[in-house]
């Protein structure tokens, strides 16, 4: 069975109802209407051919099938997390190119502060000069 973007944004939503305890909460917490957290899990019991909430006006209560099935759907929705959150990592880190030139004794001082620089930001390329001819 190939999976499409649809059905594995229902195995994420039904992860978030099993762990906000609620299909409100689950609504709430991802930003999507109460009806279309209800649709995504109606369509995935419909695809899968189970039953994976009990449902009462008050509570849910996982099924058997829908406890095994959460466990696959945690890891699909905590992976899709993680590599989302690389992604923004790598916007908000900052690269290039960064020039320094220091002349005088302040070059000595400076080349450990350039290392520890290069390991926090490998995507910066550091050309570093430095000069004994203070000018």
């Amino acid at each position: 069975m190939t999976l499409n973007f649809e059905q594995l944004k229902s195995m994420v939503v039904f992860a978030q109802v099993v762990e906000q305890g609620s299909l409100t909460a689950a609504a709430k917490h991802i930003g999507l209407s109460r009806a279309v957290v209800s649709y995504h899990i109606k369509k995935l019991e419909s695809q899968l051919g189970v039953k994976l909430l009990n449902r009462s006006t008050r509570s849910i209560a996982l099924t058997e099938a829908g406890s095994e099935y959460y466990q696959s759907c945690r890891i699909i929705a905590e992976q899709a997390a993680t590599a989302n959150q690389q992604i923004e990592n790598l916007k908000s880190e900052p690269e290039g190119l960064l020039k320094i030139a220091l002349y005088g004794f302040l070059g000595g001082y400076i080349n450990s502060s350039i290392r520890s620089l290069s390991k926090l930001f490998p995507r910066h390329f550091i050309l570093y000069t430095n000069s004994n001819n203070a000018k």
